[in-house]
């Protein structure tokens, strides 16, 4: 059956309109424990401390995991490896640490995680980490962040330039001199590729 111009039946929709679909966030499980994170408001600082004496002595409070509680014991997030037979020119994966240890590099970076008996414990544990920050300058444009005076945002990397990679076919030039018309426009796109659920 060809379905391009055809009507397609849902039949997820009278479960998801009647309150009736099931969810990650309807699972219960006996003895299951919730997690909340404390995430960075800073786009670049150093973690100076952070302080968990009230949110580890909240009663329901099962954990509370810094960087530092968990260096050496789990590893960085991996970083996907390149594939589509893409000839790199130079490529260094940034380290990305489950929770940050000295350093935060984006608004939103886990800092900490709470792990209590409930949703509602969690979150209110979360409300009173102590997170002491010195902010250090952001990088915020792309191109600034190529120049060499630019600071490095992950010093280890000694730049701003995680990947790069050049492609080129042809004779541009050639095609260029004989056309009519030549649109030289800059164009800013997102580093991703959404796709529907």
């Amino acid at each position: 059956m060809p379905y391009t111009g055809q009507p397609l039946k849902r039949y997820e929709d009278p479960q998801l309109v009647t309150g009736k679909g099931s969810f990650v966030d309807d699972i219960q499980l006996p003895e299951m424990l919730h997690a909340a994170v404390l995430r960075s408001p800073h786009a670049h600082a150093r973690i100076r401390a952070i302080d968990v004496t009230a949110a580890h002595n909240m009663a329901g409070v099962v954990a509370v995991l810094t960087g530092a509680d968990i260096a050496g014991v789990l590893g960085d997030v991996p970083t996907r490896a390149i594939v589509g037979g893409w000839e790199v020119d130079a490529v260094q994966p940034v380290e990305q640490p489950v929770l940050a240890r000295d350093k935060v590099c984006y608004v939103g970076q886990p800092v900490a995680i709470v792990v209590a008996q409930n949703r509602y414990l969690a979150r209110d544990a979360v409300a009173l980490l102590q997170a002491d920050y010195a902010p250090l300058p952001p990088v915020l444009d792309p191109l600034a962040a190529l120049q060499a005076e630019a600071p490095p945002i992950h010093a280890a990397m000694g730049s701003n330039v995680g990947l790069r990679v050049a492609h080129e076919g042809g004779d541009l030039a050639a095609a260029f001199a004989r056309s009519h018309r030549v649109v030289q426009q800059r164009y800013h796109v997102q580093r991703l590729a959404p796709t529907p659920i």
